[in-house]
């Protein structure tokens, strides 16, 4: 008698409706288990309804025209190109952080592409720490590049690498110190570092949470209370990006308690991390990817209204769509620190280049 329990929106699989199906029932699944569980503690689902969709609409021999057409043109595509993310920046402290204008392109390596970029600032220059994502291995590793104050990059530096995939280096300062917590999801586990020495002097801190977070992001609030958001793959599910998770703890190194309203977000246009929050006058503000379309489609950003050990409310505000440049097919991270601000752009490589 009181309606929808939880709802969530999911993304599609652009080739496999049985993928879709199976992504969509095992993402029910978890949602129907956190909200009970909500229900039996005497807490009130967050999920907000959405509107419900028929899909019940007959199959007629054009629609499923129309479907073997776009697999088939997504099947092609797949094998004639690669994603080339490559890092956008700018310096220049005066406008938004959301401005994408007048950006440079700093171009990946032969071989690679380069994304989920942060920023840490070294005097009047700053270090961009970012995924090192290798077509030969097929998986990332961490690496850092040095922006002079003048624009200019230097050359790479090696950071991080493992035999399992790293991507997505979250960085923050905590007592006068760097640190640094990568997505290392594929180990099973997230990661923290102390980072010594810029820009490689990592020194491992152990777990930071036994889960496999996609896209991990702290922040310490006006209270010193520390918040861990990131999303994680439901079982069988094609990808991470429908339902946020969040934990608080009095400091980074925990312990973390799981929020009362997990998942807090359970919307793929809206849920995965796109990088760190911050302060947009007296608003706080989270950014967060729009995988409805594709993944790393734009990012949204979110303003956070309430963010509590017991409630936790947003609502979209503005967002970047990867309009800077006529080849750019999406944007999932965006970052500043110091006077640099810095975005990634998905756009493609011929394969057989």
């Amino acid at each position: 008698e009181r309606g929808i329990l939880a709802s969530c929106w999911v993304p599609t699989h652009p080739r496999s409706a049985t993928r879709t199906r199976s992504h969509a029932c095992w993402t029910g699944v978890e949602l129907i288990v956190a909200n009970v569980g909500m229900v039996a503690a005497g807490i009130e689902p967050s999920s907000v309804p959405y509107a419900v969709m028929s899909i019940n609409k007959p199959i007629t021999a054009a629609s499923a025209t129309k479907y073997l057409g776009r697999a088939v043109k997504t099947e092609a595509l797949d094998h004639l190109y690669l994603p080339d993310w490559g890092i956008w920046y700018r310096f220049g402290k005066e406008r938004k952080r959301s401005d994408t204008s007048e950006l440079q392109r700093l171009a990946p390596s032969d071989g690679e592409y380069w994304a989920d970029p942060f920023v840490v600032a070294d005097g009047p220059a700053a270090w961009v720490y970012y995924e090192a994502f290798s077509h030969t291995t097929g998986r990332g590793r961490i690496d850092a590049v040095r922006i002079t104050a003048e624009g200019a990059a230097e050359d790479p530096v090696r950071v991080l690498d493992q035999p399992t995939h790293l991507s997505y280096p979250m960085t923050f300062r905590w007592r006068d110190e760097l640190w640094m917590a990568p997505e290392s999801a594929a180990s099973g586990g997230t990661q923290l570092f102390r980072v010594r020495d810029l820009p490689a002097g990592l020194e491992p801190e152990g777990a930071l949470v036994d889960e496999p977070l996609l896209d991990p992001t702290l922040h310490e609030d006006d209270g010193g209370r520390w918040w861990l958001f990131g999303t994680k793959a439901a079982e069988h599910a094609h990808h991470g990006s429908d339902l946020l998770y969040l934990w608080w703890a009095p400091s980074p190194l925990g312990p973390w308690v799981s929020h009362p309203q997990n998942p807090v977000v359970t919307d793929t246009r809206k849920a995965r991390p796109a990088g760190a929050l911050y302060r947009q006058g007296d608003r706080l503000i989270r950014p967060a990817q729009d995988c409805s379309g594709a993944y790393g489609r734009a990012i949204v950003l979110c303003e956070v209204d309430r963010m509590n050990p017991t409630e936790y409310a947003e609502r979209v505000v503005g967002r970047i769509d990867p309009t800077w440049a006529s080849a750019l097919d999406g944007v999932h991270t965006m970052n500043r620190d110091g006077n640099l601000t810095v975005f990634d752009g998905l756009s493609w490589r011929f394969r057989f280049r």
